[in-house]
């Protein structure tokens, strides 16, 4: 059985690993280093919303003689169904902010027809260069 969640949240996931793992060589779909630490992301319980919610696990110290590494939780991960980023530790507000704009960006590229917009009818999230 799979793991379901909104599009846009997914999208919104997906921009903000690529932008933590910018410039590293991992090669891991949820792994990522950040200030001489490593990181990756224990998935949560499926979300009735579509929200995606997971834990931070920060890896310390070297692999157990089996290959384990210890880890430690870090914080916790949520991402709303229309793609915001309620919380996300380890990242800024500023990272934050880009991936939403860039997930929201590749969902409506894929789905054309459907569009971000707010009860003002203007877009919710905006790439800025």
């Amino acid at each position: 059985m799979g793991y379901s969640c909104s599009a846009k949240a997914s999208e919104v996931e997906k921009a903000m690993i690529e932008i933590l793992q910018e410039g590293s060589d991992i090669n891991q779909s949820n792994v990522w280093d950040r200030k001489s630490h490593r990181y990756f992301i224990e998935i949560g319980k499926e979300q009735r919303d579509g929200a995606i919610t997971a834990t931070v696990m920060k890896m310390n110290g070297i692999p157990q003689g089996d290959g384990v590494f210890p880890c430690k939780r870090s914080g916790g991960i949520r991402i709303e169904p229309d793609g915001f980023i309620t919380r996300w530790p380890t990242t800024t507000k500023a990272e934050r902010r880009l991936a939403q704009a860039k997930g929201v960006h590749r969902f409506e590229k894929k789905h054309s027809d459907l569009k971000s917009l707010g009860s003002d009818g203007r877009p919710m999230f905006e790439i800025i260069d």
